[in-house]
């Protein structure tokens, strides 16, 4: 038996651990390389060392939900909480202004929660993440509620409040009211920051702002500079914006990936290139931001010899073959049709997030892998990354592409019933494409029937066009009437009915349909256009268009 005077082992155990762990937690917690699984890990670490009670490292651990952007999970969080404080309810909300859908109605219920809590000290951040909340979800009324709030209570005199505001109202179509009256209200006291609200998100008087911001004294400021630059890229003024630029001294890496997103934007990707090369004669390291664009410009024209160039740029500047920029690489391959390339490049990624693992799986459904495609989204479940609605469609597609019935079916059914995802017409329509391509018409027709909003056109031209292939008649013509009567008739429509018709030798029906199929199926087609890449030494690579 233990004497009274000896110490609880147990005890000195949890107070070494008190002591030890939260540096380590709080290292671990802020790493810029924490995605979901490594987070649900320092969890797990915090809980199995006794210090799930404790309000640092808890609140640490909300902060961190919301900066890989996991709202639900910080609310898991933060309601076993006892007694929350004043750092809880600011992460919690910081999490929703960063969710992928803006919950307006869950923000104002944290935000009355903190206000009605007895003993919690409130400051002005609680406003910031709720203001941006109603930004993102345009929600002006709800905005200038809390607006008044601010000026009952005293927060309009902290400039990020004050920023937060000029953002919403810029967001919800007021600049050049609310917005410029928010701005015109304390002049004296307004940053940069506050300038860049305005003239981001100020699609009209572009000129007029420049103008005043230079009679003001502002347009020295570096950021000042790159919201104008910002603001003529966006509408595609690039003469204007390299003006700009050109007469900013001390230009930093946040201006350049500007002008280099704006280039490629434009169309303008020799400017784009040449921008690459001053940066690297001005001694200015891009990062990921920089190549990002000019990859995804590439993806989209194919332009896998240009995207092979900006590879090579990336390795010479050294830089680590992150979630951003390699999703982008991924991407640009496998829309290249350099299916190995994009593994090779997916296999060196680090740290992959959602984004990375989807670009991996539409690539290999895209290109007839649908096998491959579902081991990868398997694998990917396994390493802890929670898949998406646009992960289950590429998932779907690459079933649809290969056939794969029951394994769509089982897709869908994990998509809806294991993570809650809510079917977007997309999915329905990779469905219904994959139940028409196997002849499975009728399973085809009950799922458009069953789906939880009206079928679309798409979804019913797919079925007549199935019903043409498999032949069958009566559940075409539904289909057709049925595209009639949502207004949505193409020539195609009757050309497809016709199809199928004469397969069946029922030729009275026909001549029934007139001869609008058959004068539009006369329309002469747009000629095809080819495209021919050309790597020249020494030059950037050109592409080539004919007929």
């Amino acid at each position: 038996m233990t004497s009274a005077s000896a110490p609880d082992p147990l005890l000195a155990m949890q107070t070494n651990s008190t002591r030890r762990w939260p540096p380590l937690v709080s290292r671990l917690l802020r790493s810029s390389r924490l995605q979901p699984p490594q987070l649900r890990q320092a969890h797990a670490l915090v809980i199995k060392v006794g210090l799930d009670l404790l309000p640092f490292p808890v609140g640490k651990l909300i902060a961190a939900a919301a900066a890989v952007a996991d709202a639900p999970y910080a609310r898991s969080i933060f309601d076993r909480v006892p007694a929350p404080c004043l750092f809880h309810y600011t992460a919690l909300l910081r999490s929703l202004s960063l969710a992928r859908t803006p919950a307006v109605a869950d923000a104002f219920s944290i935000f009355s929660s903190l206000r009605s809590s007895s003993g919690v000290a409130w400051d002005q951040f609680a406003f910031v993440p709720t203001l941006k909340v109603c930004a993102r979800g345009l929600a002006l009324r709800a905005g200038q509620q809390l607006h008044c709030l601010v000026l009952k209570l005293g927060f309009l005199l902290y400039v990020n409040v004050r920023n937060t505001l000029i953002h919403l109202y810029c967001r919800c179509g007021r600049a050049a009211d609310d917005g410029r009256r928010m701005f015109d209200e304390m002049p004296q006291e307004n940053d940069a920051v506050s300038w860049s609200a305005l003239m981001n998100l100020s699609h009209h008087g572009s000129e007029a702002l420049h103008g005043y911001c230079i009679k003001s004294g502002h347009y020295s400021a570096l950021n000042v500079a790159t919201a104008v630059a910002a603001m003529y890229a966006k509408t595609k003024c690039m003469d204007s914006a390299a003006m700009v630029f050109d007469a900013t001294k001390g230009k930093d890496l946040v201006l350049y990936n500007c002008m280099v997103d704006g280039y490629v934007k434009s169309g303008a990707i020799k400017d784009a290139f040449a921008l690459l090369a001053r940066m690297k004669d001005e001694g200015v390291k891009p990062n990921s931001a920089t190549f990002v664009g000019l990859l995804s410009a590439c993806a989209s024209s194919g332009a896998v010899v240009v995207g092979r160039h900006i590879q090579e740029h990336i390795k010479e500047e050294g830089l680590e073959l992150d979630a951003v920029l390699g999703t982008a690489l991924v991407d640009m391959y496998s829309k290249s049709g350099c299916l190995d390339e994009a593994i090779k490049v997916f296999d060196g990624m680090v740290g992959r997030d959602v984004q990375a693992w989807t670009a991996m799986i539409t690539g290999l459904g895209v290109h007839g892998r649908a096998e491959a495609a579902l081991q990868l989204f398997r694998r990917m479940e396994d390493e802890g990354t929670r898949p998406n609605e646009v992960t289950f469609l590429s998932v779907l597609n690459a079933c649809s592409h290969g056939g794969l019935v029951a394994a769509a079916k089982e897709c869908f059914e994990r998509m809806v019933y294991r993570y809650g995802l809510s079917p977007k017409m997309e999915h329905y329509g990779c469905l219904i494409d994959l139940f028409g391509r196997a002849g499975i018409l009728e399973e085809a027709h009950e799922l458009i029937r069953s789906m939880p909003f009206e079928g679309d056109a798409v979804a019913w031209r797919a079925l007549l066009a199935a019903c043409r292939v498999h032949g069958n008649v009566e559940l075409g013509e539904v289909a057709q009437r049925t595209l009639v009567s949502l207004g949505d008739e193409h020539p195609s429509d009757v050309i497809l009915l016709s199809s199928t018709y004469a397969a069946a030798d029922r030729w009275a029906d026909i001549e029934q349909l007139g001869s609008v199929g058959a004068d539009n199926a006369m329309e002469k087609k747009k000629a095809g256009r080819s495209l021919i890449e050309m790597d020249v030494p020494g030059l950037l690579p050109t592409t080539i268009m004919g007929d």
